[in-house]
């Protein structure tokens, strides 16, 4: 009898061990799962983003090759360059460009340029006469509709992105070009759309000049960048999901990133750690 109990007993520790070895391995699987679910919700979010934002910048490159294409456009050229646009009528035109602002919300200027890169008229009267020759949006614009690589513009003390396109006359000759100076506040509304505030949640556009061009969080007047070693290897054109690290704020974060070509800026977002940790025990 105490035999038969002993083997009982035996195969009882057995049968609990391998009951918890099975629990174990199936509790770190189903964790594992969760992992991966995250990490490709995490995938789809951010290319989800990066669509939002493509999208956005066709949209606009459509509305200033409109106002490009406006009829009264090459007739302005025509009057600035024989002097006459530059008395009474070259008010006129600039109070017409700041009619078009009230038509496309989502620039707060608009340019119009020679061939040459000089100024004719802006929506900003003390900007006239200044000559942009070098900036990648007058050279593209000339070609084509264009949206600017990103950079940091040390007048105006802010990051800037310049939407372009040529300017015709009848007979398809381009005589100058027009650009628009886009709101950032649009971009920044793209990255709220899919916020997920549960996992403490922040993304951030981020030009290669590491200024802030965008973000979900309060945007401030005075400009900020992040020099972290993630943005960093998201500037050099490098992807990522999953990396944990202390956020700039000094908060511990799971991130993910990936390069935005068409602006030379880089998606990088953040979660909280211990949000992500306590929401994934939740589902298991």
């Amino acid at each position: 009898m105490r035999l038969l109990f002993k083997i009982m007993g035996v195969f009882g520790i057995l049968l609990l061990s391998s009951i918890a070895s099975v629990g174990i391995y199936s509790f770190l699987h189903s964790q594992e799962a969760i992992s991966i679910m995250f990490e490709n919700r995490i995938h789809f979010q951010m290319d989800s983003k990066e669509w939002l934002i493509g999208m956005y910048l066709s949209g606009k490159k459509e509305s200033i090759s409109c106002i490009a294409d406006d009829k009264e456009l090459p007739e302005m050229f025509e009057q600035h360059a024989s002097g006459i646009g530059l008395g009474a009528h070259h008010n006129e035109n600039r109070d017409y460009l700041a009619e078009k602002l009230h038509e496309y919300p989502d620039f707060d200027e608009i340019i119009l340029l020679s061939m040459e890169g000089i100024v004719h008229i802006y929506t900003r009267e003390e900007n006239e006469g200044k000559i942009f020759s070098g900036e990648d949006f007058f050279i593209e614009g000339k070609k084509k509709a264009y949206a600017q690589k990103s950079r940091y513009d040390q007048q105006m003390q802010q990051p800037v992105i310049f939407i372009s396109s040529p300017i015709k006359n009848r007979q398809g000759q381009a005589v100058g070009v027009a650009a628009g100076k886009l709101k950032l506040q649009a971009l920044s509304n793209i990255l709220r759309g899919n916020l997920d505030s549960s996992l403490g949640e922040r993304s951030y556009l981020i030009n290669k000049f590491n200024y802030i061009i965008a973000e979900t969080g309060n945007n401030s007047a005075k400009p900020k960048a992040i020099y972290t070693a993630e943005a960093k290897k998201c500037l050099s054109g490098k992807e990522a999901t999953g990396e944990e690290h202390i956020s700039a704020e000094g908060r511990a974060v799971i991130t993910a990133y990936k390069w935005v070509p068409e602006i030379e800026s880089c998606l990088l977002t953040e979660f909280d750690k211990e949000k992500v940790f306590t929401h994934l025990s939740g589902v298991t």
